[in-house]
C-alpha cells in the first residue's frame, strides 16, 4: 500500500470518529454538550469589533487621523486617498498647514483621551505619566510614517516570494 492510499485510509477514519464522536455529544443530555458559548464582546466602547487589532492602539491612531484630517480642513476620506505613498507631515504642508500645528493639535487630542482614561480607572496616573511623556517621540514618527506604501520586492510569506518581474523555473514533478 502507498502512502497517498494509507493517509486517505486514515483521513476518512479520522473524519468518522470525529463525526461519530460529535453525534453522540449531541444527543446526550450532558451540560456540556447544551452549553451556549458566551458573545464576545466589542473592542470598542462605540461597538466596532476589530478582530486581529490592538484596539486600544488602533483607536488611537483612528483618533489621531481625526484629528489631522478636521486640522488641516479636509474629510477623512480625503485624507485616506492623499495618504497613499504620502506622510501626514507631507499633507498637512500640501494644505498649508504647519507641521508644529498638526503635531500640538494631535498631542492635545490625545492627552486629552489618556486624561479620561484615568478619569474613568483604565490607567492609572503613572502609566498616563509615561504616555504623555512618550507622545512627543511617536507623533513625529507618526506624522513622518510614510502611508500606504506596498512591502518590499519579495514580500509576503517572509520572502518566500520572488522579485515582481521575475520568472520562477518550471515545476518539477516529483518521482
Amino acid at each position: 500500500m502507498n502512502i497517498i492510499t494509507k493517509r486517505a485510509i486514515l483521513s476518512g477514519a479520522l473524519a468518522m470518529a470525529i463525526a461519530s464522536g460529535t453525534a453522540i455529544a449531541s444527543t446526550s443530555g450532558s451540560a456540556s454538550a447544551q452549553t451556549a458559548m458566551p458573545p464576545v464582546k466589542p473592542a470598542s466602547a462605540t461597538g466596532a469589533y476589530t478582530p486581529g487589532k490592538n484596539s486600544e492602539a488602533y483607536e488611537a491612531r483612528y483618533a489621531a487621523l481625526e484629528v489631522a484630517a478636521d486640522t488641516i480642513g479636509i474629510t477623512e476620506e480625503q485624507l485616506d486617498l492623499e495618504l497613499h505613498d504620502k506622510s501626514l507631515a507631507q499633507v498637512a504642508e500640501a494644505h498649508g498647514i504647519s507641521v508644529s500645528g498638526l503635531k500640538e493639535a494631535i498631542i492635545t487630542d490625545a492627552t486629552t483621551r489618556i486624561d479620561a482614561q484615568v478619569v474613568a480607572g483604565v490607567l492609572t496616573a503613572e502609566k498616563a505619566a509615561e504616555r504623555k511623556a512618550g507622545l512627543p517621540e511617536h507623533i513625529d514618527r507618526f506624522l513622518a510614517h510614510v502611508h500606504g506604501t506596498p512591502p518590499q520586492a519579495g514580500g509576503g510569506r517572509g520572502g518566500m516570494n520572488p522579485p515582481p518581474g521575475t520568472t520562477t523555473p518550471p515545476h518539477r514533478p516529483r518521482a
